[in-house]
């Protein structure tokens, strides 16, 4: 589990880097952000040292990351800066790249894909949409996070793909036969991740409302499980990579999981969106009455007090 500090030092790396892949793309950018941006123009930010950067950055500044880094904001809105929005919540991409922009969904493997019946010789258990589900919601997590650069944090990446994704679960732990096991799972990961104090019914409705659009949509699985099997398939080469076999393993399940993701039907698919969202909703609907129940005994617990100050008055 990481510790606020912990948490808030990444996140402002992260804007930094945010900062520094807007570079190109922002026009209107004022001269504060411009001269922001030449000073860790020539340094690695996601291997550079918290305390380095924060030494780099004035007072005001400062002041102006810590109010991003407050403790009462949603963990993935409310920062002072270019709106990130996920690609699969992208608005009409194919006018965006006749535009002569380029899209931000991620490619699909190069390689063509067998059936799925090269890899399954009997029908698909019903219970592996669950761990697609699981998976989107793992990959939607990692995308926010980073904002959209998975790759630019591997070591980031590597501990949430071992402590959270289906990828890395051993078969004692793997059984997902429901939507709500699958919640209950990703939720305990999220408390011990992002910590006690965080409202992790929040954010897994999040999560839950990006694996829906994910499932909603042609291709979007194969293009984010795609995504996440190049990523994959990239750490194993990588020298630092500790322990090969459990990433080859993993590189093993996610090309599973993209030869099942493409061989989903459509009706398959909306069956699995309209199962989310159903359930995200009454997540929603069940927040919302506990904030009521909580709101109500806290006013209970003021007007109870206030009465004993009376008759102690008396």
């Amino acid at each position: 589990m990481q510790h606020s500090d912990d948490i808030n030092q990444q996140k402002m790396k992260q804007i930094l880097r945010k900062f520094e892949s807007e570079n190109d793309q922002q026009d209107l950018r004022g001269d504060q952000d411009d001269d922001l941006l030449d000073r860790f123009a020539d340094m690695d930010i996601a291997q550079t040292d918290p305390d380095t950067l924060w030494r780099m950055l004035s007072n005001a500044e400062r002041q102006q990351f810590q109010a991003m880094l407050g403790d009462n904001q949603d963990p993935f809105q409310s920062l002072d800066m270019p709106t990130f929005e996920p690609w699969w919540f992208e608005v009409d991409t194919d006018a965006k790249e006749s535009n002569g922009q380029e899209s931000s969904i991620p490619p699909k493997p190069t390689e063509p894909l067998p059936p799925l019946s090269k890899l399954l010789k009997t029908t698909p258990s019903p219970t592996l949409r669950y761990h697609v589900i699981h998976l989107l919601m793992t990959y939607a997590y990692l995308h926010r996070k980073t904002m959209g650069d998975l790759a630019d944090d591997p070591e980031f990446l590597l501990e949430v793909l071992q402590n959270m994704s289906v990828l890395f679960a051993t078969t004692s732990t793997s059984t997902l036969l429901t939507l709500d096991q699958v919640i209950l799972d990703v939720q305990q990961h999220l408390q011990e991740w992002e910590g006690q104090d965080k409202d992790e019914a929040k954010l897994v409705s999040l999560l839950l409302k990006d694996a829906e659009q994910l499932v909603a949509e042609d291709d979007f699985v194969v293009h984010a499980v795609g995504e996440l099997y190049q990523l994959l398939d990239w750490i194993k080469h990588q020298p630092t990579t500790k322990a090969k076999k459990p990433w080859i393993m993993a590189g093993k399940k996610a090309y599973f999981f993209l030869v099942y993701a493409q061989a989903l039907s459509r009706p398959e698919r909306q069956a699995m969106s309209m199962a989310i969202q159903s359930r995200h909703q009454r997540l929603d609907m069940e927040q919302q009455v506990f904030q009521q129940h909580r709101q109500a005994a806290e006013l209970a617990i003021k007007q109870k007090q206030k009465h004993k100050l009376k008759i102690q008055e008396l």
